[in-house]
Parts: structure tokens; C-alpha cells; sequence
């Protein structure tokens, strides 16, 4: 008990609980993420806090670049997303006062900078948008950087904040896993996330797993999106035949299934690890490093009562690895189910698609001689944003999960088929669309049904983006738990003083931990409180921690 104690609070080394705010961490394009060398300089750029809003959890083998997509993608995609769409209003207004010229196309007219801009705003906010809050002083969030947060320097206080993990996992709020195929074969980081979970028998609820292959295969679709509405806008304002744009987009439509093919593959390798899994088979490259892990796995799983108090190592083990099974794939839940972008992605990915062109027709309005038509055509554009987009990527991303088992130009061939099955249907309705829009500023009728479609996708929209909070991964992690874990909860297999006191936790919340910390107090008796001084494994070379995190 005395040990999992000291691994789960900070006790009398409360200055050990550090974070550093987010700007830090994006700055220069994530360049704390180069390496795992730390200084004096670097821990100076952290500071002594009560309370951590995300814990990142990741490996140092992945690239730079990499880390700094997944943690732009999980924290600044919504202000990445407002900008673009206040970039996108303030160009429509400046258009409609006459302040940026339209171009006429033969009997109209066009204004294409709506498409043009949209792309540029996103992924430079994306990635730089939190250094220039942080320059207007808006708040940032408080992160925990292994590199940043533990001293690199003293082996001392390096071996304490290693030691403590437990102990800044349950200070913070969230933890952020950046995760890529070798995440879940590394000891340390199996740790992290068994640490959590014991912690929080809720833990998928506050657990946010960003894939790394995900983020790069959306990001790729969004650029394609962007370059086929940006060249399509382009061709139309200077009269050109713009057919070619279709086989452009097609090609790209096609490497974006590749992409989620090679994530259908990995999905199925991770579930088979989580589902097999086995401590005793993680990497760990420093050997002197296991006994330690393994030493803290046991006092953990002992204190939460998942073995008795009198189990040896091997069947402590035994139980962790249970636990591992049982847990992770409801906070893994992404990777169960048919789908592994939520709604909103798929919005956003319309929206530069056809949700420019929305803002692009009203911007011409004040021009126009056909008013209802662009009208009709905004309100289509918003159609496709809500209902078509999301419907053709998500049947790309299932349909692309299909015949895993073909190679080469057979799985070319059956891409193919695949794109054909998806871009049918949806050429005869992008067609239908068109001709209503056409139609609308002759006949009022046609005219009416274009907007009350428009509207009720409006109104499906908003309902699918307010059903589910983004970033949280609670609804379909319950859904998991319920088809994955048994009747009996996780904790209650073996009596246990401990877990017959604690609350059942229904929420995220750090009152929830602290709970859990008062609690193992309570239970560790009077001539123990001293704590136990971890200072001796650095003094004793074979348990030398080198490899955190790595």
C-alpha cells in the first residue's frame, strides 16, 4: 500500500507536479519534440502547478512532425476551424461592399477567393494559431511533457519524476495518447495507460488516443479537398474547361482509401495486441528497467485489490494483463468501431468542399442577376456539407476496409470499384442538385424545396455535432465496455478494503483521484507514513532508469 501510495501522490515533493503551457510545446513546429535530450533550460520552461490539463503520453522513436500533427490536430483543430469560417465571412463581406472585385462569367458572375483562402488559414492556424493567442495573452492549456516536466539533468530528481508518473497522471484532467504501432509493445507507456486506468474505472471518458496514421491520412484529404475546390473556383473564374479537376479529385480519392486501407490494417494488429496482451512480451530496452516497472505493477494492482495482498509477482502480472484486456478497448474504442473519424471531420472536410462555395454565391448576390439561383445554390452547398460529404467518406472508410487480404493491382482494381460503387450514386445526385439549383429562379416551387432541403440538413447537422462532444470519447467507449467486459466490474473479482470504499466514479474528475489517494492514506498504517525513498534506485546502477518513454 505504501508503495502505490508513493507512486500515485507527490506527498511532500508537490514541486515535482509541473506542466508547461501548450504554446511551449508547439513552438517553432514542435521542436522540443526533436529529441529526448533535456537541460537546465528546458525544465525551466515548465512551472509548479496544482492541476494538469493533459497528460501527453507518447514514444520518442515517432518522427517530430508527427507529435506536432497529433497534438495540433487533438487541441487547436476547433480554432483552426473558426478561423477559417471567420476568414471565409470576412472575405464574403468585403465582396459584397465592392472592397474585392468578381469576375464575370459570361451572363453572371463568379467570386472565387472564398475557396482560395479557406485551406491556408486552416493549416496555418492549425499549427501556429497557439503561439499567436499566446502573443494576445488568451489562455493556453496546461500540458505535461516528459522531456520538459522531469528534470534531464539531476539523476535524482530525474529517478523522483520518473517514479511519480502515477502521480501526474492523477493530476491531470486528460491524457493525451499519441499513438502509433509501436505504443502499445513499449513497457513504460503500457505503464502510463494501466496507470490511468486503475486510477479512473472511468478512464475511458477522459482518455483522447490520437492515431498518428489518421491525422496524416485526414489532413491529406483535406488538402486534396481544398486543391480541387481551390483549382475548380480558379477555372471557373477565368472560363476554363475544368473537367480535369473530376479525375484529379478522383486520383486523390483514391489515395486516401489506400491510407485507410493501411489503418484498416493496423486497427485489426492493434486489437489483436490489446486482446492477446502479455507484459512480460513489451519491449523494454534498458533490462534493468523492467524490474522496476514490474515491481510498481504489483504494488498497483495489489493496493486496487485486482490480487490479493499475498500474490507473487508472476500472478500479479497475471492480473495486470486481465486488466490490460479488459479496459483498453473501451478506452481504445475508436480502433472498435466502423468508423474512426467522428462526425464533425467529415463536416469539415465538406466544408471546404462545398461550404466555401456557400459563402462564395452570397458574396455575389449584390451582382448577380439570377438572386434565387445563388440563393438556392448556397443552401445545396450546405446540403452537401452536412449530409453528402460525411455519407461519401464515411461509406470511402468502411467500404476501404473491405478485401484486406488483396495486394498489388488487384487491390487497385478493387479501390477502383469500390470509388465507382460511392461516386456514382453521388455524381447523379451532385447532378440533380445542380439542375434544382438551375431551376430555382424559374420556378418557385423548385425554388422552395431546394431551401427546405437545406434546411433540414441544416438542422440534421447540428443535431450529429451537438449528439457527441469532439474529443471525448465516452459514448462509444460505454458502448465497448458493455460488449467486451463481463458481467462482474473490473475491480470486484477480489475483496479488497480499499475498492469496497471508493466512490463509483461517474464522471472525468480530479475529485475522483483524490478520493482514491485519501483512501489509500487511510489504509496505510501509522509507522509507514514515512514514504518510501526512491532516491535508492539511483544510487544502485542496475536499476539505473534510462528508457523513459522511449
Amino acid at each position: 500500500l505504501q508503495r502505490a501510495l508513493d507512486l500515485l501522490s507527490f506527498g511532500d515533493d508537490r514541486n515535482l507536479c509541473r506542466a508547461v503551457p501548450l504554446e511551449v510545446v508547439t513552438r517553432k513546429c514542435g521542436s522540443v519534440w526533436s529529441d529526448s535530450k533535456g537541460s537546465e533550460a528546458t525544465y525551466a520552461l515548465s512551472k509548479v502547478v496544482t492541476k494538469i490539463d493533459s497528460f501527453i503520453s507518447h514514444n520518442w522513436i515517432v518522427g517530430r512532425y508527427e507529435k506536432m500533427a497529433a497534438v495540433a490536430f487533438r487541441f487547436n483543430f476547433g480554432m483552426a476551424a473558426l478561423c477559417t469560417i471567420l476568414a471565409n465571412v470576412t472575405v464574403t463581406i468585403l465582396t459584397m461592399v465592392g472592397w474585392i472585385p468578381v469576375v464575370e462569367v459570361e451572363d453572371d458572375v463568379a467570386g472565387s477567393w472564398n475557396g482560395l483562402v479557406g485551406g491556408p488559414v486552416f493549416f496555418f492556424v492549425l499549427f501556429f494559431g497557439r503561439n499567436i493567442a499566446s502573443f494576445f495573452k488568451f489562455p493556453s492549456p496546461r500540458v505535461f511533457v516528459d522531456k520538459i516536466c522531469i528534470h534531464q539533468v539531476s539523476h535524482t530528481l530525474q529517478t523522483k519524476g520518473i517514479m511519480k508518473l502515477g502521480a501526474y497522471l492523477g493530476c491531470s484532467e486528460e491524457m493525451l495518447i499519441v499513438y502509433t504501432n509501436i505504443y502499445l509493445q513499449k513497457l513504460w507507456t503500457i505503464y502510463e495507460v494501466a496507470a490511468f486506468v486503475i486510477l479512473r474505472p472511468n478512464a475511458a471518458q477522459c482518455m483522447t488516443v490520437v492515431p498518428v496514421l489518421l491525422v496524416k491520412v485526414f489532413l491529406a484529404a483535406f488538402a486534396f479537398a481544398y486543391i480541387g475546390t481551390a483549382s475548380g473556383q480558379v477555372m471557373e473564374a477565368a472560363q476554363l474547361d475544368y473537367n480535369w479537376v473530376i479525375i484529379v479529385a478522383f486520383i486523390c480519392a483514391l489515395t486516401y482509401m489506400f491510407g485507410l486501407r493501411t489503418w484498416h490494417r493496423d486497427k485489426i494488429l492493434m486489437q489483436e495486441r490489446i486482446l492477446n496482451f502479455k507484459v512480460r512480451e513489451c519491449i523494454c530496452t534498458v533490462e534493468s528497467d523492467r524490474a522496476v516497472v514490474y515491481a510498481n505493477i504489483a504494488a498497483l494492482v495489489k493496493a486496487f485489490g485486482l490480487t490479493p495482498a499475498t500474490a507473487d509477482l508472476d500472478e500479479a502480472l497475471d492480473a495486470f494483463d486481465d486488466l490490460v484486456r479488459r479496459e483498453l478497448p473501451a478506452a481504445f474504442s475508436w480502433a472498435f468501431g466502423w468508423c474512426a473519424f467522428e462526425y464533425y471531420h467529415y463536416v469539415w472536410v465538406g466544408y471546404i468542399m462545398a461550404g466555401v462555395l456557400t459563402f462564395g454565391r452570397i458574396s455575389i448576390l449584390p451582382f448577380t442577376p439570377y438572386p434565387r439561383k445563388r440563393i438556392a445554390g448556397a443552401v445545396l452547398c450546405l446540403h452537401g456539407v452536412f449530409v453528402c460529404a460525411p455519407v461519401e467518406f464515411a461509406l470511402m472508410e468502411v467500404l476501404s476496409g473491405t478485401k484486406l487480404h488483396l495486394k498489388g493491382w488487384k487491390e487497385a482494381l478493387w479501390l477502383v470499384i469500390l470509388m465507382f460503387c460511392v461516386w456514382g450514386p453521388a455524381g447523379v445526385h451532385q447532378y440533380i442538385m445542380l439542375e434544382m439549383m438551375d431551376r430555382s429562379e424559374e420556378s418557385t416551387a423548385i425554388y422552395a424545396l431546394s431551401l427546405a432541403l437545406g434546411i433540414v440538413s441544416i438542422i440534421i447537422g447540428v443535431i450529429l455535432l451537438l449528439r457527441r462532444r469532439p474529443g471525448s470519447n465516452s459514448n462509444q467507449a460505454e458502448k465497448v465496455e458493455k460488449s467486451l467486459s463481463k458481467d462482474e466490474d473490473i475491480f470486484g473479482s477480489t475483496p479488497s478494503s480499499i475498492m469496497n470504499v471508493l466512490p463509483s466514479h461517474g464522471t472525468c474528475s480530479k475529485v475522483d483521484v483524490s478520493t482514491t489517494i485519501e483512501v489509500l492514506e487511510s489504509q496505510v498504517p501509522a509507522q509507514q507514513s514515512s514514504g518510501h525513498d526512491f532516491s535508492e534506485i539511483a544510487e544502485e546502477p542496475d536499476k539505473e532508469i534510462s528508457e523513459f518513454s522511449i
